[in-house]
C-alpha cells in the first residue's frame, strides 16, 4: 500500500483538512471523540503552534488522521510531551481510520514519519493516558521502549537516547 503522509500545523492547516476529515468520519464508524468538530473545540484550548494533525493518504484519499499536541506533562513537571489533541477531555484517544484493513501498516508509517529529522515533534516523548485498544496495540508494536503505568502509556523519545 502506497501511503503519503502530511503534517498539518496550527489551526488554519487543521481547518483545511475539515472536508477530508469529515469524509473519513462518514466512511468509518468514528467515535464522537475523534470527529472534526470535537477535535476543533479541543484545539481552541491549545497554542496554535502546538497543534499537529498527521494525515495518511492513499490514491488521493485521506485514510487516517491522528490529531496531536505538545504540552507539559504536568504543572509540577516541566517536561514537554506529545499527546493526543483530545486527551484532556476524552476517555480514550483514537486514530481516525483505525478500522481500516491496513491500519497497523498505516500507523507504522505515521510513527516512522514522526521520528524523522524533519518532524517538529521528534524530540519529545509520547504520553497517551488512555489510548483506544487499536491505538495502544499499534504503539506497543512500534515503540522501542513503551512503559505502561495502569492505563497510561509513555514512550521515550528516540532523539533523547
Amino acid at each position: 500500500m502506497q501511503i503519503q503522509l502530511q503534517l498539518a500545523t496550527g489551526l488554519s492547516q487543521m481547518q483545511a483538512l475539515k472536508p477530508h476529515w469529515q469524509a473519513l468520519e462518514n466512511n468509518t464508524g468514528a467515535s464522537v471523540f475523534i470527529r472534526f468538530e470535537w477535535c476543533w473545540q479541543q484545539a481552541q484550548h491549545q497554542k496554535p503552534d502546538n497543534i499537529f494533525v498527521l494525515s495518511a493518504w492513499h490514491e488521493g484519499q485521506c485514510v487516517a488522521i491522528l490529531p496531536l499536541t505538545t504540552t507539559h506533562l504536568s504543572h509540577r513537571v516541566n517536561t514537554r510531551v506529545v499527546t493526543h489533541l483530545c486527551q484532556r477531555f476524552t476517555d480514550y484517544q483514537h486514530l481516525l481510520g483505525e478500522d481500516h484493513p491496513q491500519a497497523a501498516e498505516i500507523f507504522a508509517h505515521m510513527v516512522q514519519y514522526l521520528a524523522t529529522a524533519n518532524s517538529p515533534v521528534k524530540r519529545f516523548s509520547w504520553y497517551l493516558p488512555y489510548p483506544s485498544p487499536p491505538l495502544n496495540s499499534y504503539f506497543m508494536k512500534q515503540a522501542r521502549s513503551p512503559v505502561r503505568v495502569g492505563n497510561r502509556l509513555f514512550i521515550a523519545s528516540q532523539a533523547r537516547r
